[in-house]
């Protein structure tokens, strides 16, 4: 007999994956900091590009959040209507609030790829460390998109999980 921890579903693989890469990168800019600064001030020495290093990890550390607090439903979020009662409105309402992400995650994915052609293109780069930056835009545009798919997908089935494929609890 398989069990589910034998056989994980795609979505359970690939939300440990968007895990692992968050917390590799929060683990990356801790020693990144922690080496700039023992470096700068006990061997005036500063780790080479660590500002470029820095700002590329924090946005791929961001991004790489957007998937895992999109499909858990742990965004920040302001009731505008808080008095609203009937629960087939709240349904309408959350409904609605989705299709909105979507819309703007999908337009943010879509703008993230176009840039990424032009950058990659002209051969963008950092300007220390020569890092090429189509590439980390198109892996922003990817981690878009799926933020997008996985809110569409909790607008259409309101308790869908990524992990599990199967119901999850809101709060």
């Amino acid at each position: 007999m398989t069990t589910a921890s034998q056989n994980p579903s795609a979505g359970r693989v690939v939300q440990g994956v968007l895990d692992w890469a968050a917390a590799s990168l929060m683990f990356l800019l801790m020693a990144m900091t922690c080496v700039d600064v023992a470096g700068r001030y006990f061997f005036n020495r500063p780790l080479p590009g660590g500002l470029e290093l820095t700002e590329i990890t924090m946005v791929l550390l961001v991004f790489a959040g957007l998937p895992i607090v999109t499909t858990a439903r742990e965004h920040v979020t302001v009731d505008i209507v808080p008095l609203i009662r009937n629960r087939w409105l709240q349904r309408v309402h959350l409904l609605m609030a989705d299709l909105i992400g979507v819309i703007c995650l999908s337009a943010l994915a879509w703008q993230l790829g176009l840039r990424a052609i032009r950058m990659a293109a002209v051969g963008d780069v950092t300007s220390q460390l020569r890092i090429p930056l189509g590439i980390m835009v198109w892996i922003l545009a990817g981690l878009s998109a799926l933020a997008a798919i996985a809110l569409l997908l909790r607008a259409l089935f309101p308790s869908w999980s990524i992990s599990s494929g199967r119901p999850a609890s809101d709060h």
